[in-house]
């Protein structure tokens, strides 16, 4: 094997360690040591006081201030979260604004860099940052109340929340990587020729905050701490900024004092360093063939159009040679798309964990985690991942969740999300890999950051605001997946134009007739009912792999594959409902003898159609379930009984309710309003408490506003999919339901979950509030299945033991712990990373 075979081909087992210490050699200090070919000798670095000191107050305030942009994303995230019921789309709301915060940061980069000098850039940029401090520590005002009158209101006050508490500070900090880049690259170090070396210890300060958020912040420190925190790291960037600032006059003044051609002894070789700061660039080896259109003036070398190859058969060199390329529109247009496709599919994974798992930060920081690494691998000077390996996980991984999205599969949740997470990780490592290559010179570097910068805004757009008004249901993440394998790079033609658009257009075509005939054969027996179309698609999909040297023919393939099974799925479905709100997208659909509500993969309620049973609280809420014994043991002597109900679902629990009682529903989401009392979808509410009370609003606030001993039962059963809003079980909330209880009234809580141990959670609350209480994890018998009844796990808590005795002694409950190894929740505090089941 040659040496360029395996630069990017197959490496050898020695060859691979070179590249993986060299790889992190670049991660971990920015600029790796030996970078630059005229200052290394046989493993001998030599580098001069200055220089090294340059590279390290460089790195360390572009790792800082990048950490300090990505810190600051789930602290704030979290704050807010309990404001708006705690929806995933909480989180992508505010990915929307960072997003757009980066870009202003890029664009304020962009243009001072044109307006301004070096210096008068670096003035301005440091005097704005001490100005902002007078916006810290980043706290929220007491009082907020966002509206409930839908999705666009929703959205548009947490934006502009965002950019009153936030929106200063994030856009300063998001100009600090360019700006750094700037400064670097104007200072004639060897290196500053390519100053994207630095976007690695951007990356890398990025990635290690929010790893270090769920891990190391989040479980140790209260938000008000960890905004203290923040506010000082805040200060501290401005001294280490103004430190670099000084690094880089210093380092210049030292050149000067030189002559500007200081010499560097390299063994028996004495060599030059270059001054860019007059010439042109000066590869330290030939740029690689161009195979774009753009035209080459050999006679003005700041004018070369030096492209990355497009042949993703092409074997980079280990080095990439320093960027030359002078962006056209055509470039920038593919920018702009090399960077939607991602940020779009970022989204869309992130709701989909956060919508089956939780609403928390340790779930969100993940995706994005995944997709600053990315950028850390592919900005490296020595790439770490293998080109075409990364090519071809793209297309099978692509395909595979294709089939899966189109079937949806239910089992086995956990091995579907590392899937997801992993063809997210592939397919954003090839687009950003293609923007490495397509990296400009040095002087359109803002340019580029600010190119890129406006994909990500889109993506955000796109999933935040466009497609919730398109699609009832989450189509943005397919078509982002689509889009990304139309923009991979094309192999050389091996047939005419004209006849290869033509197979573009009719082999995609000859696929969805394929998929659409698969769903018209016999259904096949049950035990492979589930297994049958996966087996088949996976067959159609085979066929798709031969388009992967034709992007579009392959985008398409893909496109035919998912429609064809997504409208087979849906026919076979037997969905009546289906629409979409900020909290999330629900479905109603018959199943035998039932209607059902679905949010992401959670069954929330079920009715009978049954006409004899059309009363019968079923699902979670049966009578002969846990909820069922509160309201036998605990509640029944009880006169008229005055019932909180957080969480309305399909309205079940209202036949539950007696003649003359005084029931409220706290709802957050109208949507769901709207479903349980249609009498098309559900008749719960029309049939057993037509003038029932609903309350819009998140639950919280809007029991807080209701006078203190005023519930003699309090029902928590609010559920993002599978989990219960953190702000609804910490102490201060507990506080809120002890308030509103008369005396002998309970409060319940709802914890089933197929991820979260909760149990620990409530217990030490109980313990701080000093509360009795009582557990229970029932299963389901099958003849009970057969009749809808599902298993559930309650915890029980009242002031005194007496008031839950009968549920102990009557109904197989068990006394509640007295203590539990789990730390206290509160609004500043919550640990739901602790709470994952082992």
């Amino acid at each position: 094997m040659s040496s360029v075979e395996a630069a990017d081909g197959l490496c050898t087992a020695r060859d691979c360690r070179v590249r993986i210490a060299d790889w992190f050699t670049d991660v971990l200090h920015g600029l790796s040591s030996d970078a630059h070919p005229m200052s290394h000798s046989r493993g001998r670095v030599v580098r001069s006081t200055p220089t090294a000191l340059l590279v390290a107050v460089f790195a360390g305030a572009t790792f800082l201030n990048a950490a300090l942009l990505f810190a600051v994303e789930p602290m704030f995230t979290k704050m807010v979260l309990p404001l708006l019921g705690g929806t995933p789309s909480v989180w992508n709301t505010c990915l929307l604004f960072f997003q757009a915060g980066l870009m202003a940061g890029y664009l304020y980069a962009h243009l001072t860099s044109r307006w301004l000098s070096v210096t008068g850039q670096a003035a301005l940029h440091l005097v704005l940052l001490a100005v902002s401090l007078m916006a810290l520590p980043v706290t929220l005002a007491s009082g907020l109340a966002p509206p409930t009158t839908g999705t666009g209101a929703a959205i548009g006050w947490l934006l502009a929340l965002l950019a009153t508490v936030l929106g200063a500070p994030f856009v300063l900090l998001s100009a600090g990587t360019p700006m750094l880049q700037r400064w670097f690259a104007s200072t004639q170090h060897p290196e500053a020729q390519d100053p994207y070396v630095l976007y690695v210890a951007s990356n890398a300060g990025s990635f290690a905050a929010l790893l270090a958020y769920p891990t190391l912040i989040e479980p140790r420190w209260r938000l008000s701490e960890q905004s203290a925190g923040w506010s000082i790291g805040y200060a501290l960037l401005i001294a280490l900024l103004l430190g670099a600032w000084g690094a880089a006059w210093r380092w210049r003044a030292l050149r000067e004092d030189g002559g500007g051609n200081e010499m560097v002894k390299e063994g028996e070789r004495v060599v030059a360093n270059v001054d860019i700061g007059g010439g042109p660039p000066r590869p330290t080896r030939p740029p690689r063939s161009s195979t774009s259109n753009e035209s080459h003036d050999s006679h003005d070398s700041h004018e070369l159009h030096v492209a990355p190859s497009a042949d993703p058969g092409d074997t980079s060199p280990t080095h990439r040679p320093f960027p030359t390329l002078v962006p056209t529109t055509a470039w920038r247009l593919r920018w702009l798309l090399l960077s939607f496709a991602p940020s779009s599919l970022l989204l869309g994974v992130t709701t989909f964990l956060s919508t089956d798992i939780a609403a928390v930060p340790f779930l969100w920081v993940v995706p994005l985690a995944l997709y600053l690494l990315t950028f850390v691998i592919v900005f490296a000077r020595h790439p770490l991942l293998n080109r075409r390996i990364m090519l071809a996980l793209q297309v099978v991984l692509s395909l595979g969740l294709m089939i899966l999205m189109a079937t949806s599969p239910a089992r086995r949740l956990t091995a579907v999300a590392a899937l997801h997470l992993l063809a997210f990780f592939v397919t954003a490592l090839v687009c950003h890999r293609q923007l490495a290559d397509a990296r400009p010179h040095s002087k359109h570097l803002t340019e580029f950051y600010l190119w890129m910068s406006l994909g990500g805004v889109l993506g955000g757009v796109f999933n935040v605001l466009i497609a919730p008004l398109l699609y009832s249901r989450v189509l943005e993440y397919p078509i982002a997946l689509i889009i990304a394998l139309a923009l991979r790079p094309m192999w050389p033609a091996s047939s005419p134009p004209r006849r290869a658009l033509l197979f573009d257009l009719g082999l995609p075509l000859l696929l969805f007739g394929l998929v659409t005939l698969g769903y018209r054969l016999p259904t096949p027996v049950p035990q492979w009912s589930d297994y049958a179309p996966v087996a088949y698609l996976g067959g159609v999909a085979v066929i798709a792999l031969s388009f992967y040297k034709r992007p579009i023919r392959l985008a398409l393939g893909a496109a035919a594959i998912f429609v064809g099974a997504d409208l087979g799925r849906i026919a076979s479905d037997h969905a009546v409902y289906e629409a979409r709100s900020f909290f999330g997208v629900y479905r109603v659909r018959l199943w035998e003898n039932y209607m059902l509500l679905q949010h992401g993969t959670t069954t929330h309620g079920g009715q009978s159609l049954v006409a004899s049973r059309q009363t019968e609280p079923l699902t979670y809420y049966h009578r002969e379930g846990p909820l069922g014994d509160l309201f036998r043991h605990v509640t029944d002597s009880v006169g008229a009984r005055r019932v909180a109900l957080v969480g309305l679902g399909t309205g079940t629990t209202a036949c539950y309710a007696r003649p003359g009682e005084r029931w409220s529903y706290f709802e957050i989401d109208p949507l769901v309003v709207a479903i349980a009392r249609s009498p098309q979808l559900f008749s719960y509410l029309s049939r057993c408490q037509p003038s029932g009370q609903i309350v819009m609003g998140d639950a919280r606030l809007s029991i807080a506003a209701v006078p203190d001993s005023s519930f003699d039962f309090i029902m928590l059963d609010a559920f993002s999919s599978d989990a219960i809003p953190v702000h609804l079980m910490t102490r201060e909330a507990l506080q809120v339901y002890s308030r509103k209880l008369r005396l002998g009234g309970v409060v319940a809580f709802h914890i089933s979950n197929r991820y979260l141990d909760l149990r620990p959670v409530l217990v030490e609350l109980a313990r701080d509030a000093k509360l009795a209480g009582a557990m229970v994890d029932r299963d389901v018998t099958p003849a009970q299945q057969d009749k809808l009844y599902y298993g559930s796990r309650w915890i029980a808590l009242a002031r005194g033991a007496r008031t839950l005795a009968p549920l102990i002694r009557d109904a197989g409950w068990q006394v509640l712990p007295p203590a539990a190894k789990s730390r206290l929740w509160t609004d500043d505090f919550s640990d739901v990373f602790g709470a994952l089941k082992r």
